[in-house]
């Protein structure tokens, strides 16, 4: 299965992760530790790479409204493509992470700011620019329905 195709099936619905769509500068933060220069990577972020589900949903009940995959490089849903291109380390779990996202079908290209908190190393919790808030838990590949069960994350430039 291809790239495009795991763009497709992989994700969360905009309202879930949010569309990446919000491009306001993100409030200062006192004693901040940044990490820029490179692209930021879930290598950063002390998280399993992986498929991810709305903690409200069994992984094997997983749809594309409810299920994200962490890769390499960002975040994916159904409907956006995001690439971490900065992240600022706020506190012991707290994270504020740039992101470039690519809306998959337009091609459209938006940037936001997102916090990320590391709630465990398979779980954490996103809150947009607009304060909307979305959490989510690590599931095994096999535990997922059949369609993500099949996808081969090693082939895909994403997982690597």
């Amino acid at each position: 299965m291809g790239s495009r195709r795991l763009s497709s099936l992989v994700g969360i619905a905009g309202m879930v992760l949010g569309a990446c769509g919000q491009s306001a500068a993100p409030p200062a933060a006192e004693g901040v530790a940044q990490v820029t220069g490179v692209p930021a990577s879930p290598h950063e972020l002390p998280l399993r790479r992986g498929f991810y589900v709305s903690s409200d949903t069994a992984c094997e009940q997983a749809s594309n409204a409810t299920l994200g995959l962490l890769h390499a490089r960002g975040l994916n849903g159904s409907r956006t493509d995001c690439v971490f291109e900065s992240a600022e380390m706020l506190g012991k779990a707290r994270y504020r992470i740039v992101e470039q996202c690519t809306v998959i079908g337009s091609g459209e290209r938006l940037r936001t700011s997102v916090i990320w908190e590391v709630l465990t190393p398979e779980s954490f919790q996103r809150t947009e620019e607009s304060g909307w808030q979305s959490r989510m838990r690590y599931c095994e590949q096999q535990a997922l329905p059949e369609d993500w069960r099949e996808i081969d994350l090693e082939a895909d430039n994403h997982s690597g």
